[in-house]
């Protein structure tokens, strides 16, 4: 069996705290309470549901992601900041 280690409160990931930054960030400025998503949704999710998403105590799914992008009116990747990417070290430079 295999273990796995959950998330207990106060840990924080940064990636989940980045997605809900983003999704909270889009939210706002089209002017769209996070309690407003199940009714714009009709998906038969409750507030709490969005509310633990959006605040980052739980993260978004594909079909969540997918749900919250079709009421923004944007791509799902615009609801997942990227990172940059690391450079490979020059192994071949001397000084």
């Amino acid at each position: 069996m295999t273990n796995v280690t959950p998330l207990h409160r106060g840990h924080v990931n940064p990636d989940v705290t980045a997605v809900a930054d983003e999704v909270r960030g889009m939210l706002a400025k089209r002017r769209i309470a996070t309690y407003k998503l199940p009714e714009l949704l009709q998906d038969g999710t409750s507030r709490g549901y969005w509310q633990r998403r959006v605040s980052g105590d739980i993260p978004f799914d594909v079909a969540d992601l997918s749900a919250v992008a079709g009421v923004l009116g944007v791509s799902i990747n615009e609801l997942v900041p990227s990172r940059p990417t690391p450079t490979a070290p020059n192994r071949g430079a001397t000084d």
